[in-house]
């Protein structure tokens, strides 16, 4: 899948493996010219065939509007601001600056509060919430500060319902898979797998080899990537089997697979 990330300053990282195209802004040169700006991004984003789009962070009306409408379009967006809690995210996205028409939030999937103790220095999830289809926010999950842990704290009244209408899974297949990705988190924690490309390579697995990652989640042993396919050695030919100049060779055969665009290798950005 190719990813695009939008930022004013690079910050976001992402497992070096994957189809990642970074893009940042620039400030105008001393003339006032060469501005290129977050909404420039996003625009031109949507003609590079994305399959997922993260922006560092919305400030902006025109910004916003690009960004719902890329999520209308079908993209997968996903998106960063600064407020407090859910509610408070709903009062930004609809006021000034961003303006926002409230009938356009219930296009958003959820709304995920991260928060840091500036006393302990802990980071934690502060709260999960969807937002109906009154443009209201309605919190599944608050965080409990004195158990340090998410409990529940409401019922999903429209993201399971949108989860039942494409996955197809019943409450009870939902249910399953969540516990089933619970687990495997549980074994990243028990493994000490915290590197971002570690991270991203069990997560990998678990999407194109579920059956072979479980494996080591259930013996709690650690992961092992499966190696790429090996490529057929190149041959080239000798000074004695190489024809002459002229007797039957072309120039437009095509050129040989090599080991790293059979394991999918991402290609250079210029």
């Amino acid at each position: 899948q190719r990813i695009i990330s939008i930022e004013d300053t690079r910050e976001i990282q992402l497992p070096s493996f994957l189809h990642w195209v970074p893009m940042n802004t620039r400030l105008a040169n001393a003339e006032g010219k060469g501005k290129v700006s977050m909404g420039d991004l996003l625009i031109n984003s949507l003609r590079m065939r994305p399959d997922r789009i993260i922006v560092g962070e919305v400030r902006r009306k025109v910004e916003a509007e690009t960004l719902f409408e890329a999520i209308h379009t079908g993209h997968s967006v996903y998106a960063t601001f600064h407020a407090n809690n859910a509610r408070e995210a709903i009062d930004r996205l609809t006021n000034a600056p961003i303006e926002i028409p409230p009938i356009m939030l219930p296009a958003i999937s959820l709304l995920i509060v991260q928060f840091r103790n500036r006393r302990t220095g802990n980071r934690r999830t502060f709260q999960i919430a969807e937002i109906t289809e009154d443009s209201k926010a309605n919190v599944i999950l608050q965080y409990d500060s004195k158990k340090d842990r998410l409990v529940p704290a409401g019922k999903s009244r429209s993201f399971y319902d949108n989860l039942r209408l494409y996955t197809g899974y019943s409450d009870a297949e939902i249910r399953s898979e969540l516990r089933e990705k619970q687990t495997v988190i549980e074994y990243l924690v028990k493994q000490g797998i915290t590197a971002v490309d570690d991270v991203g390579r069990v997560i990998a697995e678990y999407y194109t080899d579920k059956e072979n990652l479980m494996r080591f989640v259930k013996a709690n042993k650690p992961f092992v990537a499966p190696m790429p396919p090996q490529a057929a050695p190149i041959m080239q030919p000798s000074a004695q089997t190489a024809p002459p100049t002229g007797a039957g060779v072309t120039t437009d055969a095509p050129a040989p697979i090599t080991h790293a665009a059979r394991a999918g290798a991402p290609k250079k950005q210029q």
